[in-house]
């Protein structure tokens, strides 16, 4: 009399259900790997870590000869300078000589602001460090030794706040100003954690003393509530 048992082997079925959860279990280890280092490439690029990012873009040539005013077609671009104030309500189009619908709180420092775009712009490395305090250079940040002209356009200033600071025994004003911009052929001696022809604003912490400006910190992420 045959046995139907025979058939069966329970310890070749527990071999084989345990390498399956294994394999399935590995499988699922490695996707998670991937997942969160994708995630975290991707976060570093967004939220401008200290990783470095000029791998990923495609800079043109840097021509350090080049008088951007002859692009024809640059000059052709929308070169205003754009205004927001702190509520987000109102942007206009200001130069040094129409400052009427600026906060009163806000002209002397976005007047700094136009000398630190007119030094990009120039290409003036010697200005552009200038606009710097000394306690900017932390971290590992040195002084630029030296960029083209950029083709800076749609340039816009954004006004998010400003404190008093009496902690060192004098008043000091320190302001919290957004800046956007796009740069025409970006050739990465200015920014290198942006392409060309892309916005990526930066959020500049700048302190007043005597009438004079200095920024002392930058982020690409405002702490302060627009």
């Amino acid at each position: 009399m045959s046995d139907i048992g025979n058939n069966c082997n329970p310890k070749k079925d527990k071999k084989t259900a345990k390498k399956t959860i294994l394999i399935v279990f590995a499988a699922m280890c490695i996707f998670m790997i991937l997942y969160f280092m994708v995630s975290y490439g991707i976060s570093k690029i967004k939220f401008g870590g200290n990783t470095e990012t000029s791998n990923v873009y495609k800079f043109d040539y840097a021509n350090y000869d080049e008088n951007i005013f002859e692009d024809s077609k640059y000059m052709g671009y929308d070169r205003s300078i754009y205004y927001t104030d702190a509520e987000g309500y109102m942007t206009v189009t200001i130069d040094r000589e129409n400052m009427d619908d600026v906060n009163e709180a806000y002209r002397e420092v976005i007047l700094f602001m136009m000398d630190y775009i007119d030094a990009m712009i120039n290409g003036d490395v010697e200005k552009y460090n200038s606009c710097f305090d000394p306690s900017y250079y932390t971290g590992g940040r040195q002084p630029k030794k030296n960029f083209t002209q950029q083709k800076l356009y749609r340039i816009k200033l954004i006004a998010v706040d400003y404190w008093y600071d009496e902690s060192g025994g004098s008043s000091v004003m320190y302001y919290n100003i957004g800046i956007e911009y796009m740069i025409k052929n970006n050739n990465g001696t200015l920014r290198d954690d942006m392409g060309s022809d892309a916005l990526r604003i930066k959020y500049l912490t700048i302190k007043e003393t005597d009438g004079n400006f200095a920024i002392t910190d930058e982020s690409y992420f405002s702490v302060f509530a627009q």
